[in-house]
């Protein structure tokens, strides 16, 4: 798995995806309930980041 990123670190403008849906943009319209989670970067664009699901991250 690539390296996790808590959610918090991450710069405003930033998209969150789970399974090939947007959840929201950092510092926009991502839920404050977030914040405390972990993140992947996603090849191919900048601002593209997928939430890492607790069952994934308890494997790793």
């Amino acid at each position: 798995m690539k390296n996790k990123i808590k959610i918090c670190d991450l710069p405003n403008g930033c998209i969150i995806w789970s399974k090939h849906e947007i959840l929201g943009v950092t510092g926009l319209s991502l839920s404050s309930s977030f914040k405390d989670k972990y993140c992947v970067k996603i090849d191919g664009n900048c601002f593209d980041y997928e939430l890492v699901l607790e069952s994934e991250s308890d494997n790793k």
